[in-house]
């Protein structure tokens, strides 16, 4: 299992939804998990997440997991994370998606060269998850 930038429910009822959730896609799914961040601060805050899960967070300069491609966006270790199989690209803070559906670039950002792996999905860490067309 691969988490992107997990983040828990601030709310108790939708934080034991979403443990229970993971519980049972781990039994269901087996193996290890790998937590990947898009901005080495998330690290920190995926504590809860790697101890529910027993996972571990797989660092910049680490090796990612089968089928994820780290794209470096910058010398601080922000990357995005693709998914070739799944077509789906996760930004992180790099892309937003602003609610009527556009890709909306961070300062400094290229978001031509993020989109040049053709996307059909793009997960950002802000905003909602946006289907593109096919190429």
């Amino acid at each position: 299992m691969v988490l992107v930038d997990p983040v828990l429910p601030t709310d108790d009822v939708d934080r034991a939804r979403f443990h229970r959730a993971i519980v049972r896609d781990l039994a269901r799914l087996g193996g290890a998990v790998s937590i990947l961040c898009t901005h080495p601060a998330d690290a920190d805050e995926v504590a809860e997440v790697v101890h529910l899960t027993g996972g571990r967070v797989v660092g910049p300069e680490e090796p990612p997991p089968p089928g994820m491609q780290r794209l470096p966006l910058d010398a601080r270790h922000e990357a995005a994370w693709w998914s070739a199989r799944h077509r789906a690209l996760m930004p992180g803070r790099a892309l937003r998606v602003s609610p009527d559906g556009v890709i909306v670039p961070g300062p400094g950002v290229d978001a031509a060269t993020l989109l040049a792996v053709a996307p059909r999905v793009v997960i950002p860490a802000e905003g909602p998850m946006v289907t593109l067309p096919a190429a």
